[in-house]
């Protein structure tokens, strides 16, 4: 078990990464625009999550491997995986609408082809 704030570091780390692949050109969304543009908003998200996070309140299952992480959509699976191992019911409402709104905006970018 960790703790959130830990879970909230991978997370930051795999979405960076996720950017990183689409900046590169090599990933297949390079040239998507508007996939580029709603996934540039993941930061800012993790920011607001990070702000309502209280330390220590919360524990998660164990991380996923970070392997795989080739493209963005590998990352952001990732990262569904990690928010998949949280405990939501302990979360307080702040936090827990931080999240649900990241958990939907991935969830979003992985079903944009």
């Amino acid at each position: 078990m960790s703790d959130l704030t830990q879970s909230l570091a991978r997370i930051s780390f795999l979405v960076e990464r996720a950017l990183e692949c689409v900046d590169s050109g090599s990933d297949p969304r390079s040239g998507d625009v508007w996939w580029v543009l709603a996934a540039s908003t993941l930061p800012a998200q993790l920011l607001e999550l990070e702000a309502a996070v209280r330390p220590g309140t919360v524990t998660v299952a164990e991380a996923p491997i970070l392997v795989g992480a080739d493209t963005a959509a590998q990352c952001l699976g990732l990262v569904q995986a990690e928010l998949a191992s949280w405990d939501w019911d302990r979360l307080d409402r702040d936090t827990l609408r931080a999240g649900a709104r990241l958990v939907l905006d991935v969830s979003d970018l992985l079903r944009l082809p």
